[in-house]
């Protein structure tokens, strides 16, 4: 998830989204979980279910915080530099894939919600040392 910020695209958040059991999907909805990834491509220790249900390994056993998502630089540059191309949408979020190569591939860009409530669960606060500044910014604005 992305936000043009004074000009400039931040990355706020990301996460793996992941099918569990015999899902052919990663949607939460359709049963799937969703884990934070740290600053280096690193999975968190825990992964969520739409109902905010507590996953400390995946069901096939692995643990989250083994995982490494492989060129993850690459693919939060790629999104904000897509993040750039649209100035009137300021916060976007990217549904990346990698090829088998570790190449980024974007399969879309959710231009309304992106699953905020994923990323807040996963990694909030969303917004961190730019939510006085954004709070001040749709008050100032929009309220």
């Amino acid at each position: 998830m992305t936000l043009l910020w004074n000009n400039d695209a931040v990355a706020l958040s990301s996460v793996l989204r992941m099918g569990i059991n015999d899902a052919k999907v990663d949607n939460a909805s359709a049963g799937g979980i969703v884990c934070g990834i740290m600053d280096d491509g690193r999975l968190k220790n825990v992964a969520y279910d739409k109902y905010g249900k507590r996953y400390s390994t995946h069901p096939s056993g692995i643990e989250f915080s083994n995982v490494v998502i492989p060129n993850f630089e690459l693919c939060v540059q790629t999104a904000k530099a897509l993040q750039e191309r649209f100035p009137y949408c300021r916060m976007i979020s990217w549904d990346i894939a990698l090829s088998e190569n570790s190449e980024p591939i974007l399969i879309e860009a959710n231009f309304s919600n992106g699953e905020l409530e994923f990323h807040q669960l996963c990694n909030g606060p969303i917004f961190g040392e730019l939510t006085d500044h954004i709070v001040s910014e749709l008050w100032n604005n929009y309220l």
